[in-house]
């Protein structure tokens, strides 16, 4: 718990003195000595993660809300099974995102029109909905792979009138069936109330997301769902199916807290699991061991990358995630399942990437 200390304070000093180095940056003056008392304290008495995460739910930096959802989103990661046993205040709930506005489950839905396709996009871990449309930016810092396309797939993918584009924000710290079993629910009450015909719905999930999709698309098949009739796709993008092998060394989390100076403090805390993390690594997606189901009709498309070229297999794959879990490998040759490996691609840079939009443009349009 002292290394949490040290992160919030890091955190701190990377949103109060922004012009400071991130990596060394400490607080100044009489906050200096807060921390310093917060950490004796831990060392007394232990177990002092609430203490030290509580005044970070005051943290807002003023003009500029993308930090404080990087920072709630990087917190519920590493910390959301945590923080919703105690219903701390920065625990996100989840749910069904329109326009950057949460939905609520029983008002009139403001769609243009009435869609007959809808189209879910599934973030992954330590990040929220903004990250598909910055995603660009992100990948050139981390992945350090190439200029990629600055083209947001959500955005991309809105672009035609029959369809509506939603988002799932959740606490990536949840178990993925936990955060699997609120969407499915949300998606059965969202059925119920569409304007008009929906005649399919495509969930793309980037990363955990992926997950996330085949799990509620399982537990809504279970529970009778009237909207897995229409679920046509499930489209995983760099998705660990078979788990990954660099979770247990915090690799993911390292990856996904660098995206930016208020989130690189987190990577100190490579030993943290979350229920959230510690599924992505053995790639679980419901609470028993049962083999996940999609309803009949429904094509699962995966999508891998590999940082390598198109000749060679990068036994690494995009760097966190290898290509034959991404790929999922084990289940052969089945005739619902389609791979694509996009190759000199990193994990992050999926989101954005051209031959990923075009990929995804030709299944849509099948």
């Amino acid at each position: 718990m002292i290394g949490v200390t040290d992160l919030t304070e890091h955190l701190h000093a990377a949103i109060a003195l922004p012009l400071r180095p991130a990596a060394s940056a400490r607080t100044l003056g009489i906050t200096r000595g807060v921390y310093a008392s917060v950490r004796g304290i831990t060392r007394l008495v232990g177990g002092g993660l609430d203490l030290v995460l509580g005044p970070v739910s005051n943290f807002t930096p003023a003009g500029n809300s993308p930090v404080r959802d990087d920072l709630r989103a990087a917190i519920n990661g590493v910390f959301g099974d945590h923080l919703e046993a105690r219903t701390n205040p920065l625990a996100i709930r989840p749910g069904l995102v329109l326009g950057g506005r949460p939905m609520l489950l029983d008002e009139a839905l403001p769609l243009a029109g009435a869609p007959s396709s809808l189209v879910v996009f599934i973030h992954g871990l330590c990040l929220h909905p903004g990250h598909w449309d910055r995603a660009a930016d992100a990948s050139t810092e981390i992945e350090g792979t190439g200029p990629p396309a600055r083209r947001s797939l959500p955005t991309h993918v809105g672009q035609r009138s029959d369809r509506a584009v939603l988002h799932f924000h959740y606490n990536s710290g949840r178990a993925i069936h936990a955060n699997g079993r609120v969407l499915a629910d949300a998606l059965d009450s969202l059925v119920t109330r569409w304007p008009g015909e929906l005649r399919e719905i495509t969930l793309i999930g980037h990363s955990m997301g992926g997950l996330l999709a085949r799990s509620a698309a399982h537990q809504g098949l279970e529970s009778n769902h009237r909207w897995t009739a229409t679920l046509r796709r499930v489209i995983a993008l760099g998705s660990p199916h078979q788990g990954s092998p660099l979770e247990r060394t915090g690799h993911i989390v390292d990856r996904a807290l660098g995206a930016s100076r208020y989130t690189l403090p987190f990577v100190r805390l490579g030993s943290a699991r979350s229920a959230g993390i510690v599924d992505l690594r053995h790639g679980r997606l419901l609470a028993t061991d049962e083999r996940p189901r999609l309803p009949g009709g429904t094509h699962l498309h995966l999508v891998a990358a590999s940082r390598s070229g198109p000749d060679v297999r990068h036994p690494a794959g995009d760097g966190l995630v290898p290509v034959d879990s991404a790929l999922l490998a084990e289940a052969g040759d089945a005739h619902w399942i389609t791979r694509r490996r996009i190759p000199a691609c990193g994990h992050l840079e999926l989101m954005t990437h051209s031959d990923v939009l075009d990929h995804v443009e030709d299944l849509l349009d099948d």
